[in-house]
């Protein structure tokens, strides 16, 4: 008859005048101890077995014990002689204690058994609820997030802690309130204060279904206004119906400022005039996970082609495999590189593309991504080739020509022999 859950075996305690009861319940379990009760009632008893003597020499350590168990369920049972319904009407006029059953005795030892145990599996039972509701306020009270329960008007019926800290008001001065009240106004998208009928979490009575995500804000007399996700879920009572809401309510200024600079950081990378591109090695093959604007116009490439692909796809058949060789040796190496490469658009044309990459590590220095720098140098580079190819020729002429060549100095007034 142990409490399978916790181990614990029953304790019954025993406060009774007639040897007879005492023998009786002495020898009725196996598995659950029964105590003499002399003073006050020991916290670890789970039933107390009283007679009218008994009871009426001082019930109110019984009240006392009763208060100090509650909200679980504690027994109190009382052994008659005479008729159950004549004792149970006499003592509840008599006795502060209700007495939860009242046994005619004598009576069969199986039959008292039966009613003894049906009354320890309920208090068994009732513990289990009252630690699941204590488990439950709990994780409610000590949330990291704010809570609040709703009642159908919209007056907050309960929050915890951390609602208090988030709205700037103790969470016992919370409760009471409505969702709407003078200093403390409700906004949604565009600044418009909410009324009851475009109030979402308020709907969630007539839908039954939950809110998820709900972004809002809270304007307050004298403090800058407060950016909130909310979800909001029903809670039923014993027909099945939404009888309040629950609100999980998180404070998303800070994220949203970080999200606004970030988006204003990525619309400048966006709209750079060179192309930019990033990599994930943590994926296979080092696949590009974002181009700008300017990866875009300079290869032709769409973002959707792009993205996903390693960036050897920009190389071709003219594509120097010595500084393919150098950018992959960098990569492995985890070091930054710059190299001009020869690439290849989407339309097939060959253009010269200054390249530079650089590893990007987070917080443990681990490399997470790469980041690549590109601009079309082919003109720049046509000059070079195209001077490097005249001082070529020019040194060939020199060289198969008996002419004498000089080169005049303007500044100085000299002239001096190359041959």
């Amino acid at each position: 008859m142990g409490d399978c859950e916790t181990g614990h075996a029953p304790q019954i305690g025993v406060t009774v005048s007639r040897d007879r009861d005492r023998e009786l319940l002495s020898d009725l379990f196996d598995d659950a101890p029964v105590r003499e009760v002399t003073g006050t009632v020991p916290a670890d008893i789970d039933l107390c077995v009283v007679d009218e003597t008994t009871l009426q020499t001082n019930p109110e350590r019984f009240a006392t014990w009763r208060q100090q168990q509650s909200p679980v369920f504690a027994p109190v049972v009382l052994l008659a002689e005479g008729s159950p319904a004549t004792t149970r009407a006499e003592y509840a006029e008599q006795s502060p204690v209700r007495c939860d059953s009242v046994i005619e005795v004598p009576l069969p030892e199986a039959e008292l058994r039966v009613r003894l145990t049906n009354l320890l599996e309920r208090r068994a039972l009732s513990r289990e609820l009252a630690d699941e509701k204590q488990l439950t306020a709990s994780i409610f009270d000590s949330s990291p997030l704010a809570k609040l329960v709703l009642g159908p008007d919209g007056t907050i019926e309960r929050a915890n802690t951390r609602a208090g800290e988030l709205f700037d008001v103790p969470e016992a001065e919370l409760v009471g309130r409505l969702y709407n009240t003078d200093g403390w106004i409700l906004l949604a998208e565009g600044e418009t204060q909410v009324i009851e009928d475009g109030f979402p979490f308020m709907e969630v009575f007539e839908t039954e279904s939950p809110v998820s995500d709900h972004e809002c804000s809270i304007t307050r007399e004298g403090s800058d206004d407060i950016l909130l996700s909310v979800n909001a879920v029903p809670i039923r009572d014993e027909s099945d119906a939404v009888a309040r809401v629950l609100l999980t309510i998180k404070d998303i200024t800070e994220r949203k400022t970080r999200e606004d600079e970030l988006q204003q950081m990525r619309n400048a990378v966006d709209k750079a005039p060179i192309g930019i591109v990033v990599t994930d090695p943590t994926q296979e093959d080092n696949p590009m996970v974002y181009v700008n604007d300017g990866f875009v116009a300079e290869t032709g490439y769409t973002r959707e082609e792009a993205v996903g692909q390693n960036c050897r796809f920009l190389q071709g058949e003219d594509t120097d495999e010595t500084t393919v060789a150098e950018l992959r040796q960098a990569i492995d190496a985890e070091e930054p590189a710059s190299v001009t490469i020869q690439n290849y658009r989407a339309d097939g044309t060959a253009f010269w593309n200054q390249l530079e990459i650089a590893p990007v590590r987070d917080a443990s220095g681990t490399v997470v991504n790469y980041i690549g720098f590109q601009q079309d140098v082919t003109e720049r580079t046509e000059r070079e080739e195209a001077l490097q190819e005249t001082r070529q020729r020019l040194a060939l002429v020199l060289a198969e020509t008996n002419t004498g060549v000089w080169t005049f100095q303007p500044e100085s007034n000299t002239i001096t022999p190359i041959k």
